[in-house]
């Protein structure tokens, strides 16, 4: 938390100074390079301070609220911008200073002394695989959706819109994992994975307010995935290894999320947003069909799988 907000203050004063570009670049490069750490910080607290039996509620819960940050925020930062370049980091460093005081006291944390799991291993890697193809639909749905023309209340407005849609269904999906505990296993996430792809190749096609419930469907899977990545590197790595595990999928969400809007940025010109858009889905499918691949060589016997 001190990181970035030192970070982000940095990045205050090289926009109020007027620093060159280069400047603000390789400041606003470190306040990226805070920005896992930051994010997987609530998350690692959370095996030390809530019951095992609560864990699947806590993740939920966790996940939608990061899910819907993540998703709001632009359209704050947008908003804020307009009343100066400086603002909108000023703004993040006083959220994060309230977020530092409302972290739990170290008396109030439970000590593991139990070692987890190396992080080198291949359940770590498909999750975080997984995270990166997650991330790459965001990053090339975003700027779509962005740039999509909308018929309700101006494209200015409507396109807000679109995102505060995606950010209610991830909120939704979030609160009915924490309440349900659902998913709990990593094959459940082959079918949110499918339903995050078909909603949004339907959004894509469609227009006004079917578009607009769509796209609360498309954001249904997004919080619970979160969640349940958490839940089973918790499961395997161990509560000791909380932040280096889920500072890992944050990292590779972040990434993809990159990796998405660098795609997107040299395709402008050469596909329209609806085509951007539809670009979006090939990640999750493509995760979902790993998954299912994944399922089917399990469930083949022993002497099959070795012939």
């Amino acid at each position: 938390m001190l990181a970035w907000s030192g970070s982000l203050m940095l990045l205050v004063a090289a926009v109020w100074r007027a620093w060159s570009q280069p400047t603000v670049l390789a400041v606003a490069t470190i306040s990226g390079i805070a920005w896992s750490a930051v994010v997987a910080t609530p998350r690692a607290l959370l095996p030390a301070i809530v019951r095992p039996s609560r864990m699947p509620w806590a993740s939920g819960i966790e996940a939608t609220s990061v899910e819907v940050a993540l998703i709001l925020a632009p359209l704050a930062g947008a908003v804020l911008g307009r009343l100066g370049p400086a603002v909108t980091p000023a703004v993040g460093v006083g959220l994060l200073v309230i977020a530092a005081t409302l972290l739990p006291r170290s008396a109030e944390i439970r000590r593991y002394t139990a070692h987890g799991r190396p992080l080198v291993s291949r359940p770590v890697f498909a999750i975080a695989g997984l995270g990166l193809l997650l991330g790459l639909s965001g990053g090339l749905m975003e700027p779509g959706l962005a740039a999509l023309p909308s018929a309700l209340f101006g494209d200015l407005a409507g396109n807000a819109l679109l995102f505060v849609a995606v950010g209610v269904g991830s909120a939704t999906g979030g609160l009915i994992a924490a309440r349900s505990a659902w998913p709990s296993r990593p094959v459940h996430s082959m079918p949110l994975f499918a339903l995050h792809a078909v909603a949004l190749a339907s959004a894509a096609t469609t227009g006004g307010l079917v578009r607009l419930g769509l796209l609360v469907v498309v954001g249904l899977p997004i919080a619970p995935l979160q969640s349940l990545a958490a839940l089973h590197l918790d499961r395997y790595a161990g509560p000791t290894r909380t932040s280096e595990t889920f500072g890992l999928v944050a990292t590779v969400l972040t990434l993809g999320t990159g990796l998405g809007q660098a795609v997107a940025a040299q395709t402008t010109g050469q596909l329209d947003p609806q085509q951007l858009v539809l670009l979006a889905t090939t990640p999750p499918l493509l995760a979902a069909l790993l998954v299912a691949a994944h399922r089917a060589r399990r469930a083949r016997p022993a002497g099959r799988r070795s012939a």
